[in-house]
């Protein structure tokens, strides 16, 4: 039984008209909004007449509320609430979304149920995604989104998806909201199930139930699926929208666009012939789409910032374009930042562009911020940071040599193959590809990754400071100068040393006492190594630069060492004992016995 709410009146009121009508117009509120005097009518007396019409709201909207309350709404298409929102420049990424479009429209060879479109990090999958879902509305075609993103609660996990995808489609289909009512009136927990309980209860059945009124496919796009915050999540949504889309009958078309991770490659592989890859590499010239994009920025950027009077009519220069677009990689990213940094500083557009070239300095590096961020991320995912960090010093050290970034001899020298290379870099895979062609090196897809691993302030605890790993590097490698040509890859590694350690002179000096057969040291690996002997210890400790040139300098007669135009590596102070050490070891090996 429901009571009427009690409201205190004056006395006037306790009878007559105006008493009923204030009863009826207070009986109107009842359970559920019902009233008992709906769709009454009441003749209070003389003129007056009271009509009451109550339009009762439907049990199943208030049903469907239970969805309504797991829909992460900044994960929709053009949601106000997002601050990732991205789309492609216009007359960018054509020929990509081109191919996309006919797929979406039907018209391409393109048969498959699902399209992947992945690439590495800052390639542009978000915009590309974005563009598409905009497009599927502007045209009409039926679809529902949802955008992954890391850094909003709301929408890195897997919670709220399908429910997401689905409040989506009640705009297309009203059959639809009065079975999904009907369904959590059943199971009124079903969108805390499984992720494959969900969609086939919450998608696939209830679609099923109206397909007779279906016109057209309904095309699903996930985006960012590498962001929801579990591997083993990001995987059973993949599973899940394989089985939505498998049955020939199936309504459904799907779209995914993530990085290449090595656990969802492997989901995708298992999938067969349904899925297309669409990978982003230069097959797409993005390189001519960066250009026209920096073109059109820095042209923008003379229009409307504030501080535009300040700039040369020359400015920006052909090499100023050629620069970004170069140093971009192929990559969005890194020319979306820049220019973002460029057009929103309150500096003037010139002085920005030099902090970008580094010739000034900037104090928070925020020229860099959210490429950095993205750079972070994904090292923190690396499991042997300590091996990434020595094989990335490696790297850098022998792309300053000859070898230009060929470092198998160094990496047997460290005691790794090529496959465990590859297993140390497959986190990695979204910025960093491990070739294995020709010349084992490591291809960074974004050269601005140089700078930032190189620069502490920047990269932080996954800095790479080359001179400081060069040091253990040394060590690792003189203890172990068993492979051919070793000792002149460890000569290299010796150069790039800023500050040598005890351990390292003790190691030195322990080589210099060995044999070796073969012709293993050019003269240019001596020259190097004589001067970088003089650079470790002539200031630093003169009675160890004695002992350590005079012990190499023995080292080369043993072995038969070529050591002309060891004159120009060192200094005329440090070349006089070397002279001396020369003298010394010529008459000791004169009169050495024969053997």
């Amino acid at each position: 039984m429901c009571l009427l709410p009690c409201y205190i009146v004056p006395a006037m009121f306790y009878s007559g008209p105006a008493f009923l009508a204030l009863f009826i117009l207070n009986g109107l509120k009842m359970h559920n909004g019902v009233s008992m005097f709906n769709n009454s009518e009441v003749n209070i007396g003389g003129s007056v007449r009271v009509t009451v019409h109550v339009d009762t709201p439907r049990v199943p909207d208030s049903n469907v509320d239970r969805l309504i309350d797991e829909v992460a709404s900044n994960a929709i298409l053009n949601a106000g609430g997002r601050a990732d929102e991205v789309r492609c420049y216009p007359g960018t990424r054509e020929e990509v979304i081109g191919k996309i479009e006919k797929w979406v429209d039907g018209h391409s060879e393109l048969c498959h149920r699902i399209i992947w479109l992945s690439g590495p990090a800052g390639a542009g999958k978000s915009a590309i995604a974005q563009t598409v879902a905009e497009r599927c509305k502007e045209h009409g075609i039926h679809s529902a989104n949802f955008f992954f993103f890391r850094g909003d609660g709301t929408r890195n996990h897997v919670q709220p998806l399908v429910a997401t995808l689905v409040y989506q489609l009640f705009d297309y289909y009203r059959p639809l909201k009065a079975g999904i009512a009907e369904l959590l009136v059943a199971k009124p927990l079903i969108c805390k199930a499984s992720i494959a309980e969900q969609f086939k209860r919450l998608l696939s059945y209830p679609l099923q139930a109206i397909q007779h009124t279906l016109s057209q496919p309904i095309i699903l796009i996930i985006d960012g699926l590498d962001e929801c915050d579990d591997e083993r999540n990001q995987e059973q949504i993949l599973v899940a929208l394989h089985a939505l889309v498998e049955n020939d009958d199936s309504p459904f078309r799907v779209m995914v666009a993530s990085r290449e991770e090595h656990h969802l490659k492997m989901t995708f592989n298992k999938f067969g012939a349904s899925v297309k890859s669409l990978f982003l590499n230069g097959e797409y010239r993005p390189q001519d789409d960066i250009r026209r994009f920096v073109i059109a920025k820095f042209d923008e950027i003379r229009r409307v910032h504030s501080l535009a009077h300040t700039l040369s009519l020359r400015w920006p220069t052909k090499a100023d374009i050629d620069a970004i677009t170069d140093k971009s990689s192929g990559q969005f990213i890194y020319a979306a930042t820049v220019m973002r940094y460029i057009q929103y500083s309150t500096a003037s557009p010139a002085l920005s562009l030099l902090t970008v070239y580094g010739m000034r300095p900037s104090a928070d590096h925020s020229a860099y911020a959210q490429l950095d961020a993205v750079y972070s991320h994904i090292f923190s995912k690396a499991h042997n940071i300590w091996a990434v960090r020595l094989i990335l010093c490696a790297h850098f050290v022998m792309e300053s040599t000859f070898a230009k970034g060929d470092f198998r001899n160094l990496a047997l020298l460290l005691e790794y193959d090529m496959d465990e290379i590859k297993s140390i870099f497959a986190d990695l895979a979204a910025i960093i590809q491990v070739a294995d062609g020709l010349h084992l090196k490591l291809v960074f897809y974004h050269a601005s990754l140089s700078d930032y691993l190189t620069d502490k302030s920047r990269s932080g605890i996954y800095h790479v400071n080359v001179g400081e790993i060069a040091s253990e590097l040394s060590l690792i490698c003189l203890k172990k100068l068993h492979v051919e040509n070793s000792l002149a890859v460890v000569i290299w590694v010796l150069i790039r040393v800023e500050e040598v350690t005890p351990e390292l002179s003790k190691s030195l000096l322990d080589v210099s006492t060995r044999q070796f057969n073969g012709n293993f040291m050019s003269k240019n690996d001596w020259r190097r190594l004589t001067g970088t002997i003089e650079r470790f210890y002539f200031e630093a400790d003169k009675a160890l630069f004695k002992s350590m040139l005079r012990s190499w300098v023995r080292f080369a007669y043993i072995n038969d060492v070529d050591t002309r135009g060891c004159s120009d590596a060192l200094s005329p102070s440090a070349f006089r004992y070397y002279k001396w050490y020369q003298a010394i070891e010529r008459v000791r090996f004169a009169f050495r016995p024969s053997r």
